[in-house]
């Protein structure tokens, strides 16, 4: 899991990902990995990111943009929420 960050970037790289295959190499390889190591856990963590998680990231993102602090240009769908926030980001 220490080397894993390494690999995913040099992955990047070379496989010139967008923002969500970024977000798929970097995350959803290494939860999958861990949630199949620790099945007890997966569902407190689901219903955790569902009520916590992702409307934080919803408001932080928000704010985000509003001020200029991050813009993810080039999104895989072209819907926003409220106009700023992509679906990488939740994810």
């Amino acid at each position: 899991m220490f080397v894993y960050p390494i690999l995913a970037v040099i992955l990047s790289f070379l496989l010139k990902l967008n923002a969500f295959g970024s977000v798929i190499l970097f995350l959803a390889v290494p939860s999958f990995y861990l949630s199949v190591r620790g099945k007890k856990y997966v569902r407190k963590a689901i219903v955790f990111s569902l009520v916590t998680t992702i409307p934080i990231m919803i408001v932080i993102d928000y704010i985000a943009h509003l001020t200029g602090m991050w813009n993810v240009p080039n999104s895989i769908l072209n819907w926003r929420l409220f106009g700023y926030v992509t679906i990488e980001v939740i994810l």
